[in-house]
């Protein structure tokens, strides 16, 4: 009886995993009431929203949990530089949970991005599965119906679908004039979005997308020039030159040293701009970005202590609140976009220290090609946060994660 229900148990958690790969795109959210708010004013980045992921992510996380186990042991055997720093980074997360004004939506968002970590760590596990060709198929799937999804969008100014319930595709007309772009590549044109809650997350879909398939060597033409499509149709200035810094870098196959210059150049330039950041504002783009990093810096000099441990998870908007409203009309209601001043502000500065030394061991111990995307995904982070605040890019990395590992740790992927 007992081989039976291990049986049915060891089935259902390959099912569930099945389940995940297939579905990590999809952005249908159940908004958790009372709704967070500053001062009356509703934030969306404040409301938890549990997705059909995540839901999967959650019961994937218990029926692993003796491979969590296992991974644990495994791990802290010895003391070592990356362990002492992964225990730093958990409790300045725990900290800043506890001083969080968003308790419950700290706790759920930090719970999934650690779920997102281990779970990607058990895939050497599940042998009985070829998990490298089901993510392939699963990104270029949905890389050809986002496409054109996309196209459609672009062309009729409006969105296709029109069912946010059913396809997960918000609803928007030309009349919305706050979503047009007027930047390097549209003009007063709404760019494509796909079923993601902004344009230049649905051009960050196709360059992870585009950037995975070539370090799984499934990438083919066709899925380049569908790639290069989709990132142009977003309107994102970041992305495009991401990508093509990545096709230069992979293609030459040229010292991976030189590209990081490239985040370096963009963090220091983001930084001399903030100085004089109202010089900016006919470009909202541009001025949005640099003004919520001219106000962060200004917050942090005034609040060292928070700056070296974290102002709490999200506490962000009550910091900054009186300086956002004044700027509202143009959407500055959201996170720094850069995710070296998102994570000093949510876990602090020696987090982000620990952090950044532990990424760096990965990307230094790792292949060319890994370290190629792993440059990448930080540079385009100097201009956005997605990466940290979209549950579909975390799905995304939770694909990407366990190939990289392969790479760094030897975990095999069979």
């Amino acid at each position: 009886m007992n081989k039976l229900v291990i049986t049915y148990i060891e089935k259902f958690k390959y099912f569930i995993l099945f389940l995940l790969v297939i579905l990590f795109p999809v952005n249908q959210q159940l908004h958790i009431r009372p709704f967070s708010s500053i001062d009356g004013v509703i934030i969306d980045y404040l409301m938890v929203k549990i997705s059909i992921p995540e839901i999967l992510l959650m019961i994937l996380s218990i029926l692993n949990i003796r491979y969590f186990y296992s991974l644990f042991i495994d791990k802290f055997k010895k003391i070592t530089f990356v362990n002492v720093s992964l225990l730093i980074c958990f409790c300045f997360i725990i900290l800043n949970i506890w001083n969080s004004n968003y308790l419950n939506l700290s706790i759920y968002e930090n719970l999934i991005m650690v779920l997102i970590f281990l779970n990607s760590l058990t895939l050497i596990y599940y042998e009985k599965l070829d998990v490298t060709n089901l993510i392939s198929l699963s990104l270029k799937f949905w890389m050809v119906i986002l496409l054109l999804l996309g196209l459609f969008q672009v062309y009729f100014q409006e969105s296709v679908l029109g069912s946010y319930y059913y396809f997960g595709e918000f609803t928007y007309s030309s009349d919305n004039y706050h979503i047009k772009q007027d930047g390097f590549i549209f003009k007063n044109l709404i760019p494509a979005y796909g079923i993601f809650s902004h344009s230049n997350i649905y051009g960050g879909f196709f360059l992870i997308c585009s950037m995975f398939l070539h370090l799984l060597k499934r990438n083919n033409v066709y899925f380049t020039f569908i790639a290069i499509v989709g990132v142009i149709i977003s309107g994102s200035l970041n992305i495009l030159i991401g990508l093509i810094l990545f096709f230069i870098f992979y293609y030459l196959n040229l010292n991976i040293k030189f590209l990081i210059l490239y985040p370096i150049f963009i963090f220091f330039l983001i930084s001399f701009l903030s100085l004089d950041f109202k010089k900016y504002s006919e470009d909202l783009s541009v001025y949005r970005r640099v003004y919520m990093i001219n106000l962060s810096n200004q917050k942090f000099l005034e609040n060292l202590t928070n700056t070296f441990i974290g102002f709490g998870y999200y506490n962000y908007f009550k910091f900054v609140s009186e300086d956002l409203y004044f700027y509202e009309i143009i959407r500055f209601f959201q996170p720094p976009h850069n995710v070296f001043y998102f994570l000093i502000w949510n876990y602090g500065l020696i987090f982000l220290i620990s952090f950044t030394y532990l990424l760096f061991k990965m990307i230094k111990n790792s292949s060319h090609d890994f370290q190629l995307i792993a440059l990448m995904l930080i540079s385009i982070s100097m201009f956005d946060h997605f990466l940290f605040t979209n549950h579909q890019m975390k799905m995304l990395l939770f694909l990407l994660l366990p190939y990289s590992l392969n790479r760094v740790f030897s975990i095999r992927m069979k």
